[in-house]
């Protein structure tokens, strides 16, 4: 058991030669070495400093990381962006428009003409009411 000479940080670790909490570039002091009534003492401070670590669920050498807060904050304002300007996902089947995302889309066949007359005059087209983009169904 080894404790932190700067902020007293309890150490099990006999491997550690810096102390995680402060990171403090000195040498741990041993406790091993000292008096049977100060060992006493060390342990109880570390059970106490090892529950405060449970109950608050910070450990040490977790630092903040503000880049990480701020690329979940901009997926979740992107995200909300969309689905203001798109409408979240409701209509999972229904047909939408490709060039405005408008869900008011009627379908109908296509009329014929005085060139071709019939030819091609029954195949379907879908219009968006929005913006009045036609596209053939399915793509």
């Amino acid at each position: 058991m080894k404790v932190c000479p700067r902020c007293d940080y309890i150490v099990m670790n006999d491997n550690e030669k810096y102390c995680p909490n402060c990171i403090h570039k000195t040498e741990l002091q041993i406790i091993d070495d000292v008096d049977p009534e100060l060992k006493d003492l060390y342990e109880m401070q570390y059970e106490s400093q090892c529950e405060d670590e449970k109950a608050s669920g910070i450990k040490p050498n977790n630092t903040y990381d503000p880049t990480q807060f701020e690329q979940e904050r901009a997926k979740r304002l992107a995200r909300e962006r969309l689905d203001s300007k798109y409408g979240s996902q409701q209509h999972p089947n229904a047909v939408r428009c490709p060039k405005c995302g408008s869900y008011s889309v009627a379908t109908t066949n296509r009329g014929y003409s005085l060139l071709t007359g019939f030819i091609g005059s029954g195949s379907p087209r879908n219009v968006c009411q929005k913006c009045g983009h036609k596209w053939k169904p399915g793509k």
